[in-house]
C-alpha cells in the first residue's frame, strides 16, 4: 500500500501544479481545462464506485470551471487520503462490482482501481502538457520522482577529510545529479 498512497500523493501534488498553470493561462486553453475537469471527474467517479455511491458516468466530459476543479480536487484528495488511511493490504483485494457508462458490469479490485486512477491521471497530464506547448505556453514539470530530495556538498571536518552531507531539499537527487557531484570517483556496485 506504501507504493500507492505515493502515487496519490504525487497525483496531489501534480493535479494542483497543473491547475496552477491553468490559472496563469487563464480560459484560453479549453482542450486542457477540458482535460483537467475530465481527470478530477473521472477521480470523483472511481472514489464513489469504491464507497458504493452513486456516480454519473455520462458527465464525465463535462467541462469544469477552474474553481469546481479546485473544489473537485480538495474533495477528491480529502476522500482518498481518508480511503488509503484506513485501507489494508486485505481490504485492498477486495473486489468492486460497478456498470461502466455503457451499462457493462465489471467487477475490479481496490487496489486496481486505485493504480488506474493514479496512471489515468498522469496520463492525461501529458496531453494537457502538449495542448498547453501547443498553444505557447510552458508545460508543467510533474515528473517528480517518488521519494526524498536532497541537495548533496562536501564539507570540512575538523579533523580528516571533508565529508559528504545529504540534506533534505526541494530539488529531486537522481542518480546522475550524484554521481556527477562527486565526479569520476564513484564505485557502482
Amino acid at each position: 500500500m506504501d507504493t500507492i498512497i505515493k502515487m496519490f500523493e504525487h497525483l496531489d501534488w501534480a493535479n494542483l501544479r497543473i491547475l496552477e498553470s491553468l490559472k496563469t493561462t487563464g480560459e484560453q486553453n479549453s482542450a486542457a481545462k477540458r482535460l483537467l475537469s475530465h481527470t478530477l471527474l473521472a477521480e470523483e467517479v472511481w472514489f464513489n464506485r469504491i464507497k458504493g455511491l452513486d456516480h454519473n458516468p455520462h458527465g464525465i466530459w463535462t467541462e469544469l470551471s477552474l474553481t469546481e476543479c479546485s473544489n473537485l480536487m480538495e474533495k477528491n484528495k480529502q476522500g482518498f487520503s481518508n480511503l488509503l488511511m484506513g485501507l489494508s493490504e486485505i481490504k485492498a483485494e477486495d473486489l468492486i462490482v460497478y456498470k461502466n457508462s455503457t451499462g457493462k458490469e465489471f467487477s475490479t479490485s481496490v487496489k486496481d482501481i486505485l493504480i488506474h486512477v493514479a496512471l489515468h491521471g498522469q496520463y492525461h497530464r501529458g496531453q494537457i502538457n502538449r495542448y498547453l506547448r501547443e498553444e505557447g505556453f510552458e508545460p508543467v514539470h510533474v515528473d517528480k520522482p517518488i521519494g526524498h530530495y536532497f541537495t548533496v556538498s562536501m564539507e570540512k571536518c575538523p579533523v580528516g577529510p571533508p565529508i559528504l552531507i545529504l540534506r533534505k531539499s526541494q530539488i529531486p537527487l537522481t542518480p546522475f545529479r550524484f554521481n556527477h557531484f562527486l565526479g569520476n570517483n564513484v564505485v557502482s556496485s
